[in-house]
């Protein structure tokens, strides 16, 4: 059923979109790789996965230690289902307004990356302790911490991009943690909303920009 509403989905905002949009946006395509129909060329099947480049990309330890300042954020889908794409682009714009309006913007808070796996988030007089547990190698990272006495984790990944620390959190981990330690926000709408993609589309992580 959910495939059929999906499907469904993509029909409609196809039927929307402008001509040279729609050129670039398959709904062939978008179709077969939602049922696994498509075929791999050789080139596709030789293309590194989106997790190799994370590894290739990822700093050391030490090179992650130090105070590091917020610059922006967005949105980062790993798979390759196309209909995800459509889904994330529609909703994220919405997500990083209602950041900006929380007072989420560039240089709002800084975070403190210590080398004994302890770290901090400093935004105003307000300050978040937690650890991680980071592999250089592949670039995972796990955060643990408290959030009002409530005990959270979630997964993620590191990356250098453009001089930038990219701090990459699994979307499904962080919106789940954000209703454990808010519960009175379990039922906002834009929860609501994200919680409904995650549900559909795996792998979708938010990314975090900070600078030096």
């Amino acid at each position: 059923m959910k495939r059929i509403v999906v499907i469904i989905m993509a029909v409609v905002a196809a039927s929307f979109m402008p001509a040279t949009a729609s050129a670039q946006f398959n709904i062939s395509n978008a179709l077969n790789a939602l049922f696994g129909g498509s075929k791999k060329t050789e080139q596709q099947v030789e293309q590194k996965s989106p997790y190799q480049l994370i590894a290739e990309a990822a700093p050391t330890s030490r090179d992650i230690v130090g105070v590091w300042t917020y610059d922006s954020s967005d949105a980062e889908y790993l798979g390759s289902n196309q209909l995800a794409n459509l889904a994330i682009s529609q909703v994220k714009g919405v997500a990083l307004s209602k950041l900006e309006s929380y007072g989420i913007t560039k240089g709002s808070f800084k975070v403190q990356i210590r080398r004994n796996g302890t770290g901090t988030i400093t935004m105003g007089d307000r300050v978040l302790s937690g650890n991680y547990d980071y592999n250089p190698t592949t670039g995972a990272i796990v955060f643990t911490g408290k959030v009002n006495g409530v005990s959270l984790s979630c997964n993620g990944f590191l990356k250098m991009k453009s001089g930038k620390l990219v701090v990459m959190v699994d979307a499904d981990d962080a919106i789940s943690a954000f209703k454990q330690a808010y519960p009175e926000y379990a039922n906002h709408q834009l929860i609501q909303t994200l919680g409904g993609v995650l549900a559909s589309f795996s792998d979708i992580y938010g990314a975090i920009y900070l600078t030096r």
